[in-house]
């Protein structure tokens, strides 16, 4: 029996232990109600190590993410950069290449006018009268009014009178340009 009552004793302690405690925290409980009630301030309790450690290491973690974050804008922000004179390159390169073309075709305009007002009215007019309107109205229009006329002269009057309405038509549209 004897033996029962050291286990049972045991037991006993523990049981009470543990009430005890429980107890404390109730008390505890009491006291910060009682201070909410009272206006009095406790002393703060010490936070377990764990707890202390998470507080103080967030301050950092939250560093170290900004830091992770502006290395990683500051290295889109070079690419960009890069990208940006790599774009700007090219549309040099585009400018340059449209003002050859342009000089290229202007001049070339003036060599086909010069070739045409070298060759004779009726051979012209065999050449315009195959082109498109468009084409055949530009050349026409480069050209002086008497070596248009006597090209004219020689072309079908139906397509005379189509280029020439083209013609008077980018007239109206220059002189609607001028206007404004």
């Amino acid at each position: 029996m004897n033996g029962n009552i050291g286990r049972h004793g045991s037991v006993a302690a523990v049981f009470g232990l543990t009430f005890a405690i429980a107890a404390s925290a109730g008390l505890a409980e009491d006291k910060a109600d009682h201070s909410l009630t009272t206006g009095s301030v406790n002393k703060p309790v010490a936070l377990p190590i764990s707890a202390a450690y998470c507080e103080n290491i967030t301050d950092a973690a939250e560093e170290a993410r900004v830091a992770i974050r502006a290395k990683y804008l500051k290295k889109l922000e070079g690419r960009i950069e890069e990208r940006l004179t790599a774009l700007e390159a090219k549309r040099s390169d585009v400018e340059t290449w449209m003002k050859r073309r342009q000089e290229f075709i202007e001049r070339a305009q003036r060599n086909l006018v010069d070739i045409y007002t070298a060759m004779r009215p009726e051979a012209a007019a065999q050449q315009i009268s195959i082109m498109d309107d468009e084409t055949a109205a530009a050349i026409l229009l480069k050209l002086k009014p008497r070596t248009a006329s006597a090209i004219l002269n020689d072309i079908k009057p139906k397509r005379a009178a189509r280029l020439a309405a083209v013609i008077a038509g980018s007239a109206k549209v220059h002189e609607a340009e001028d206007e404004s």
